[in-house]
């Protein structure tokens, strides 16, 4: 009687084993699928200033700087430039709508130096390009421009374009590169300077200094 009872209480202990084994497997799964942070990408969109002209090489380039700065916290940061030298509100136009928000989550935006002429033409057209980034619920961060620096002092070219662009931001986060540089002063920004207008490596560092503190919590803010 004590052997077919023993028996009986093996075979119990067995089938209480078996019964509770698949569970365990489904709760590892649920702890050991942690999420990080997401990928964010941030379309750079303009002139020379934007595109980082003035630097010595790619890695000097102020928004290639911000991506390995930010990329410290936020490994999955990644710039693309769209801007070129020389260009206007017209290329600013073209570029911007292949900004496409699945891609993109942030668009900086710097441009205005080269459309001075013909400033009313040109304001509704900028200001309609970021409304438009805005409406694919993309944020948009402006830039002013460095001061121009002539004869060992700024110049106050392109001072009316940094003032729309002060002007436009509004509520938008601003990249106020003018005011840095105003705030160091003409004897110290003198050695940011490649040409009158253009930053060289030390400039772009200023300039990506700049950037990062404001790029920061809104990568950080998510979708």
């Amino acid at each position: 009687m004590k052997v077919r009872q023993l028996l009986i209480l093996w075979l119990v202990i067995l089938t209480s084993c078996s019964s509770a084994a698949p569970s365990a497997p489904s709760s590892l799964a649920a702890t050991a699928s942690p999420t990080g942070p997401p990928a964010v990408k941030i379309a750079v969109l303009g002139d020379s200033i934007a595109a980082g002209t003035g630097a010595s090489g790619f890695d000097a380039i102020w928004w290639v700087r911000a991506q390995l700065a930010l990329r410290q916290s936020r490994p999955l940061v990644t710039f693309t430039n769209f801007a070129q030298a020389g260009s206007g509100v017209d290329y600013l136009e073209r570029t911007a709508r292949v900004v496409d928000p699945k891609d993109y989550r942030i668009a900086v935006v710097i441009e205005g130096r080269n459309d001075q002429i013909d400033e009313a033409a040109w304001r509704p057209r900028f200001s309609a390009v970021v409304e438009a980034l805005e409406a694919k619920s993309i944020t948009v961060v402006l830039g002013t421009y460095p001061p121009a620096f002539v004869n060992g002092a700024f110049s106050e070219f392109p001072r009316n374009t940094v003032i729309r662009a002060i002007a436009e931001a509004g509520h938008r986060p601003l990249l106020d590169f003018e005011a840095r540089w105003r705030a160091a002063g003409p004897t110290m920004a003198a050695g940011w300077y490649t040409d009158q207008v253009h930053a060289n490596d030390p400039g772009q560092k200023i300039e990506a200094e700049v950037a990062i503190p404001i790029l920061e919590p809104l990568i950080a803010k998510g979708p």
